[in-house]
């Protein structure tokens, strides 16, 4: 199993998995614009009365509010 190295060494040159304090882990990219990491986020909504409607967005969030993360695997398609 991977570690989640610490926020402070956080690259801001690439994709990352993020740690930002919710359930699951977020992909995450530095925004330097924003001056912020452009962060995705999983909504679900009711439809006909169950959990069912999902989709992706995004959010910023300044650096501060991660708390760790991870490089992203790499695909095998060999």
């Amino acid at each position: 199993m991977v570690e989640w190295q610490p926020a402070a060494t956080v690259p801001r040159d690439r994709l990352i998995l993020a740690d930002i304090g919710m359930p699951w882990a977020c992909l995450a990219i530095w925004n330097e614009p924003a001056g912020q990491f452009c962060v995705t986020e999983l909504e679900i909504d009711l439809y006909l009365g169950q959990w069912n409607d999902t989709a992706i967005s995004h959010t910023y969030v300044p650096a501060a509010q991660l708390l760790g993360w991870q490089e992203l695997p790499e695909v095998s398609r060999g």
